[in-house]
């Protein structure tokens, strides 16, 4: 692996840390990352914007996604 590949590969995990979303990241094949993301049908609203990221990300944690 190439070293900026490496870096890619952490910029994109960050950006993947910033969605309110249960995700999985099921492969990486030729430079492709492949993700599922699980959109639960109970609302964000309650968690507020961006700003509450960690708050979002903990009571997502909760349920466990089973591919």
């Amino acid at each position: 692996m190439i070293s900026f590949q490496i870096q890619n590969i952490k910029s994109c995990l960050a950006w993947l840390e910033t969605c309110p979303h249960r995700f999985t990241i099921t492969s990486m094949q030729g430079g492709f990352v492949h993700v599922k993301f699980f959109v639960s049908e109970e609302s964000l609203s309650q968690y507020g914007d961006k700003e509450n990221i960690p708050e979002i990300m903990e009571a997502l944690n909760d349920t466990k996604i089973q591919t």
